[in-house]
């Protein structure tokens, strides 16, 4: 087929749009059998410049892509309403990217796949109270992993060890004026962040 044109698989496979040679080639569209859909650029056949895409789950993504994978810049909504707007890269996130969060949180800086499993971001988180936590950050579900730096809404760092429950250890920490004293910080009920003074314990 060449030109303009449909083909309607008895599987359920749709694909609609500017055919050549029996692949899609410019503008069109293809139904998948599992309820996701593409509309955009095609590459003989292969998703390939921009377009929207649907996924199954609910996921959308708008934004550019190479080789069927999300790749360039792009947005991506979630299902649970969630969005990440930046960089993708072999169908992953990565680059400078903002991810925002419904309940009105926000990751940005840049993301990067470590060794296939986790979620590098290098930049900072910014909470509905306005607390910043900077630093980098092992996956956006288990932010808090290794040693970070952490910023409060009052412009007071603290430098020390992370785990995914929360700070640990003795952290030092820098108020504005530069004071520098050793501080055990935790995470209070309340999910806000509290410390002790070393000099206090005992």
């Amino acid at each position: 087929m060449n030109g303009q044109g449909q083909c309607e698989y008895c599987n359920g496979f749709f694909e609609s749009g500017t055919f050549d040679k029996d692949e899609l080639n410019g503008q069109g569209r293809r139904n998948f059998t599992d309820g996701a859909y593409y509309v955009g650029e095609f590459k003989k056949g292969v998703r390939t410049g921009y377009g929207r895409y649907v996924e199954s789950d609910g996921d959308v993504y708008v934004g550019e892509f190479l080789d069927n994978k999300y790749h360039g810049q792009g947005k991506l909504t979630y299902a649970s309403g969630n969005v990440h707007n930046g960089g993708f890269k072999n169908g992953e996130t990565n680059g400078h990217g903002v991810l925002s969060w419904k309940n009105g949180t926000e990751w940005s800086g840049h993301f990067s796949i470590v060794q296939e499993i986790y979620l590098s971001i290098d930049g900072q988180f910014k909470s509905v109270n306005g607390t910043v936590y900077v630093g980098t950050f092992l996956s956006v579900l288990l932010p808090y992993e290794g040693y970070e730096n952490f910023t409060d809404r009052n412009g007071v760092s603290y430098y020390g060890l992370w785990s995914i429950s929360g700070p640990e250890g003795i952290h030092n920490r820098t108020t504005k004026d530069g004071t520098l004293d050793q501080v055990r910080p935790f995470i209070d009920e309340s999910g806000s962040l509290a410390w002790t003074n070393v000099n206090d314990i005992g």
